[in-house]
């Protein structure tokens, strides 16, 4: 990764020429997405430590604030700062922190806002410190405390031009959020699912083969990433720290994928269970969106072995009894034996279920076929398509009659680009509408969304709530390429906040 580019070079290259003259360098770095009274104060407070502000800004696509930041792409950002006159140098960076920043230019003072003087366990400002000490820097706490950026923004810029959304973000303001995220955090998980291995082939079309008349292209780099419930269980995992995990996974593709995946406990190695493998050949569709080109299955139709089936049986009976919620996530690939799915109705009323169709399984893998009553569930469009048995259909209609078949408490459906939706207590239906516009990939978004609603159900009671904060974690995940990364918590608190700012207008 370039962390600085052509621009930035020639731009610490003056800087360091300057330093040279024993001029006392001062370094500022942020987001400065709108730059305000607050910020402006800051740097005249920093420019009276040394003789050179140096001000820094994160790039674009390390800014995880939630997902409308950063409001101002990266060159208005620059531009805006190149404007104040007190500021003489300023450039962008491509990572997270100031760490690199502080490792060029060697500053005398590294300035942050007064607001991080009580967040010294921050790690991003925790590596910055260290690097500061290495080259003997010091790092002062100023300015004054006026409200961030990113509420300014919330509060004074930001319109929800969807009026029922506005409404019912109303519902939310007796939330605490803390106590929710609490616990979160403190709940008892247990992931039920097939482990698959997806794989991201990236290439470049180079043309036609003259020869052979097909399409001829260049492998540019492969992705590998957990797939299938295992990614549902690294996600809820990194929320909930008491999460565990059943699943079987293919003897081979466990020591062929383990360094880069880091498979973890739970996991039933296995000889004779398939290999479950997707590999996808993806293109740069431009704007950092993927395309994909097709997919390449990797899987062999086999039933699932006695000894094994008996180890899922056993783990399941060990973990389930002290679980407050089972999220099941059924790929319809062996896993659900008629001996798994009969031990998983004894604990109907902690299950959360997702059916999953897909190109091996499609027409076969039907909501309600095994597990007939269950506390909650979630599904796509297509999903609830095979239910019904036909393509067009009132969706609230047809999600009551299967929450009823399956006797839940709740029932989800996401419907990609227009909304998701929740039908709760009496029957009570709320929607909101897709939220992020910039999605680079939308793999396994549904999958987070499943698991997010899954952990809220177990202790909030606002329905609107579960789904709101769900379709939020959804929205963070088609930021990312397939699932090479997941949303944070903290990434999902922060755009909640943002629409709750932004909903008192």
């Amino acid at each position: 990764m370039i962390i600085f580019d052509q621009k930035a070079e020639q731009v610490i290259h003056k800087i360091l020429k300057v330093k040279k003259l024993k001029k006392k360098i001062v370094l500022c770095h942020g987001a400065f997405d709108l730059i305000h009274p607050g910020h402006l104060d800051h740097f005249e407070k920093a420019k009276k430590l040394g003789d050179i502000l140096v001000v820094t800004i994160t790039s674009d696509r390390f800014i995880k604030k939630g997902i409308h930041n950063p409001f101002f792409k990266e060159d208005i950002r620059l531009k805006n700062l190149q404007q104040i006159k007190i500021v003489d140098y300023c450039f962008i960076v491509n990572e997270p922190s100031a760490t690199s920043v502080i490792n060029v230019l060697k500053p005398n003072f590294y300035c942050k806002g007064i607001e991080y003087k009580s967040k010294k366990n921050d790690k991003k400002l925790f590596e910055e410190i260290n690097a500061l000490k290495k080259i003997k820097g010091k790092i002062h706490f100023i300015g004054s405390n006026i409200k961030s950026s990113s509420k300014l923004i919330s509060e004074n810029l930001f319109d929800i031009r969807d009026n029922n959304l506005k409404r019912s973000l109303k519902l939310l303001k007796k939330i605490d959020l803390d106590k929710e995220i609490k616990n979160l955090k403190n709940l008892n998980v247990l992931v039920i699912g097939e482990t698959i291995i997806d794989e991201y082939i990236n290439i470049q079309t180079s043309g036609i083969s003259p020869k052979s008349n097909t399409l001829s292209c260049v492998e540019k780099n492969r992705i590998i990433m957990p797939g299938g419930a295992l990614a549902t269980f690294k996600f809820a995992s990194s929320i909930a720290k008491k999460t565990k995990f059943i699943s079987v996974i293919n003897k081979q593709s466990f020591e062929s994928y383990n360094k880069k995946i880091k498979f973890g406990n739970g996991i039933i190695i296995s000889n004779k269970f398939p290999k479950i493998i997707k590999s996808r050949l993806i293109e740069d569709a431009g704007n950092k969106v993927i395309k994909k080109i097709f997919t390449i299955n990797i899987f062999d139709e086999k039933k699932l072995d006695s000894e094994v089936e008996k180890k899922i049986i056993t783990n399941i009976k060990k973990s389930a009894k002290n679980a407050d919620v089972l999220i099941v996530q059924d790929f319809g690939h062996g896993m659900f034996s008629p001996k798994i799915v009969d031990v998983l109705k004894k604990f109907h009323n902690k299950i959360s279920l997702n059916v999953q169709t897909n190109s091996l399984n499609y027409g076969f893998n039907i909501i309600g076929q095994n597990l007939k009553k269950v506390k909650m569930f979630s599904l796509d469009e297509r999903e609830l398509q095979l239910f019904v048995g036909k393509k067009e259909f009132i969706y609230e209609k047809e999600m009551k009659k299967l929450k009823s078949k399956l006797k839940s408490k709740i029932g989800c459906l996401t419907l990609g680009d227009k909304y998701s939706l929740i039908i709760g207590k009496g029957e009570k239906i709320y929607k909101v509408p897709k939220l992020n516009h910039r999605a680079i990939d939308t793999m396994g978004a549904g999958d987070i969304f499943h698991a997010m609603i899954s952990l809220l159900s177990v202790k909030s009671k606002n329905d609107f709530f579960k789904l709101f904060m769900s379709q939020i974690a959804g929205a963070h995940a088609v930021e990312y390429v397939g699932n090479s990364k997941y949303p944070t918590l903290d990434e999902i608190s922060k755009t909640y906040l943002f629409y709750i700012n932004s909903s008192k207008n």
